[in-house]
């Protein structure tokens, strides 16, 4: 069964919603194939969103390279783990961009909040 016309799904999910600087984030990455298009690699950015309202790349997070094991319809969960830079903030905020980029470098977006508590010295 394909899903003609239909765009690979990706889905980062987070085992917390609330994390402290430099505490380790975990999680698993969901990826469907929907159509006949080779899935190569998923990248995973840290953005925060700086005055004025625009979100600001602060780093690489993660990278897997994709085998095209999958047919049309099948899907996959890919473990994640990653450590917050010290210097987050509680009062900026941050988000996880998830990309799942095809071999005609055709891509798939998932956003997730990272909050971040306040510390206290």
């Amino acid at each position: 069964m394909f899903f003609l016309g239909k765009k690979h799904r990706v889905d980062l999910c987070l085992e917390k919603e609330f994390y402290q600087p430099g505490e380790r984030v975990e999680g698993t990455i969901k990826l469907e194939k929907r159509n006949r298009d080779k899935m190569t690699r998923l990248e995973v950015e840290l953005w925060e969103l700086a005055k004025g309202g625009k979100w600001e790349y602060i780093d690489h997070v993660r990278s897997f390279l994709l085998g095209d094991e999958l047919e049309a319809g099948q899907s996959r969960v890919v473990e994640f783990q990653t450590v917050l830079p010290a210097s987050c903030c509680h009062t900026k905020q941050y988000r996880l961009k998830t990309k799942l980029v095809t071999e005609r470098n055709k891509m798939q977006v998932d956003h997730d909040p990272i909050n971040i508590l306040p510390t206290w010295s």
